[in-house]
């Protein structure tokens, strides 16, 4: 079942996670990587793409992209947003993370569309 597409938009601890098992799981052929920090897409993306070489690990290609790379994806999955600490758990904290993130997601997903 290669020959798919993945785009993920956002590189953080859970878009990373999601990186490293896209590229065991034999499902893509194409990985394309978006974050706001362009240099962190490209350093994901070099390290992902010599990974390659190791056992288990599919040749995928995997590149620092843009938002036009999200047309004719398979799948796209959307980790951005910002993150809070366990010392700031508390209800208060929460609502401030979903405002945030309602508002990086107004951002985002035009430019997807």
């Amino acid at each position: 079942m290669r020959g798919h597409k993945l785009v993920i938009i956002g590189l953080g601890h859970v878009g990373d996670a999601v990186l490293s098992n896209a590229m065991t799981i034999g499902l893509f052929s194409e990985i394309a990587l978006i974050d706001a920090n362009q240099r962190l897409a490209e350093g994901e993306a070099l390290d992902q793409h010599q990974a390659t070489a190791l056992p288990g690990v599919d040749n995928i290609r995997v590149y620092a992209a843009d938002y036009s790379a999200c047309e004719g994806a398979d799948i796209i999955v959307y980790t951005a947003g910002p993150s809070i600490s366990a010392d700031q758990a508390g209800v208060s904290a929460r609502n401030l993370l979903a405002t945030k993130n309602a508002a990086i997601i107004r951002e985002v997903m035009p430019k997807i569309a």
